[in-house]
């Protein structure tokens, strides 16, 4: 069981690349190869998820706006989704 979480914060859409809307997201992505294997869309819970090469860190990219990725993502934490 993962001790830590990152979670890449930012809004799905073109729209958004590159922007400051989505600097957690581009941030997780950018040093992720460094720690652990490509990502894998889990529809259960809305994101793209993988671990860590230790297994140790939990890492998460919701596929949802920022405004309502918090209680989406404690949602499924509460239920053990994550």
């Amino acid at each position: 069981m993962p001790k830590l979480c990152f979670v890449g914060l930012g809004n799905p859409g073109a729209k958004y690349d590159n922007t400051r809307h989505n600097i957690g997201k581009d941030w997780l992505l950018k040093i992720a190869p460094i720690y652990c294997d490509k990502f894998v869309y889990k529809s259960k819970v809305e994101a793209d998820i993988t671990y860590s090469h230790s297994d140790q860190i939990l890492w998460v990219i919701p596929d949802n706006y920022v405004t309502v990725s918090y209680t989406h993502l404690r949602a499924h934490e509460t239920r053990g989704n994550l």
